[in-house]
């Protein structure tokens, strides 16, 4: 199969639930998420639902490092100017 062919939803999802076995989830402080990274040598993880009954394992969003990175930046910035 061509990689033009393959569709995300084919290797990401099982009906409307992430299957992969590395994600993230809302309540995740970022360097366990950082930490996910490094163990499975990826730059991004899907962040997933936890906590909601009949909406666990959907997904909700995507990290990846510029984005943690980015928001370590901002929040020093802000630590520094306070």
């Amino acid at each position: 199969m061509l990689l033009q062919e393959l569709l995300v939803s084919e290797i990401c999802f099982d009906g409307e639930k992430c299957r992969v076995p590395w994600t993230a989830t809302p309540s995740m402080d970022l360097l366990s998420v950082l930490m996910t990274m490094n163990r499975h040598g990826i730059s991004q993880v899907p962040v997933v639902l936890e906590h909601i009954e009949d909406h666990r394992g959907h997904l909700v969003g995507l990290l990846d490092r510029e984005c943690i990175s980015l928001t370590c930046r901002a929040l020093a910035t802000r630590k520094s100017l306070s």
